[in-house]
């Protein structure tokens, strides 16, 4: 066996340590676990001393390896993620059926907002959204709130803090308007941006105030269950 000693190459080994156990094989010993992963035993046990460390997996009194106990906070993690985009979604579902427009949920990824959770109305003037296509920090009122809570430049970063909310129109698209507000963890950090758009007549000073109230509404919901 060709032994490797690359940074990257060593993780992606430790991966295939954890890939290698299943319900057929939930014990290995390291010899199974070298051949699996087409490594040296030397090599294959310094990548479970680290594993071991870390608690990502257990050597029991026969010798044998099992997963640790990290992986179970690993998938309570997880399922706590899929709990809370659950709670996001059904809120966003709730928005756009009170308002006739599209409802995303926004996050910071990199240099970029992403939505990865929308909603969007079945009529045929809406806004329609990619899921995980970046746009920009700059612009659009989920930008503005965003790039304020990440302490980022941006347009009336202190009237943001203080109102908690964001209107854009025609900011990027003339025919788009939006309203946003963020959410927040107990800890007061961003968890992301709620927000409603859509054609920017249907954004006058009274649908766009009862957009507000609807998105405050459900922010509230949302900060309290999560």
């Amino acid at each position: 066996m060709k032994k490797k000693n690359a940074g990257v190459e060593a993780v992606d080994k430790a991966l295939q340590i954890l890939n290698a156990f299943s319900e057929k094989r939930e014990e290995l010993t390291l010899t199974e676990i070298s051949k699996l992963i087409n490594q040296y035993k030397s090599t294959t046990s310094r990548l479970c001393a680290s594993l071991l460390k870390f608690g990502y997996i257990e050597r029991l009194p026969s010798k044998k390896y099992k997963l640790g106990n990290a992986i179970n906070r690993l998938i309570n993690v997880y399922d706590d993620t899929f709990h809370i985009n659950d709670l996001i979604q059904k809120q966003l579902n709730f928005i756009k059926d009170k308002t006739n427009e599209t409802a995303s949920f926004w996050i910071k990824s990199d240099n970029a907002r992403v939505c990865i959770l929308k909603s969007e109305p079945e009529k045929d003037m809406r806004h329609n959204l990619i899921l995980g296509q970046p746009r920009s920090l700059e612009r659009g009122s989920s930008g503005h709130i965003i790039s304020t809570y990440h302490d980022l430049k941006t347009q009336n970063k202190n009237r943001v803090l203080k109102d908690e909310f964001s209107i854009s129109h025609g900011e990027i698209d003339p025919e788009k308007a939006s309203v946003t507000v963020p959410l927040l963890s107990k800890q007061k950090t961003l968890l992301g941006a709620i927000s409603v758009s859509g054609h920017v007549s249907n954004f006058n000073k009274t649908n766009t105030h009862n957009f507000l109230s609807i998105l405050k509404n459900s922010r509230f919901k949302l900060e309290k269950q999560i």
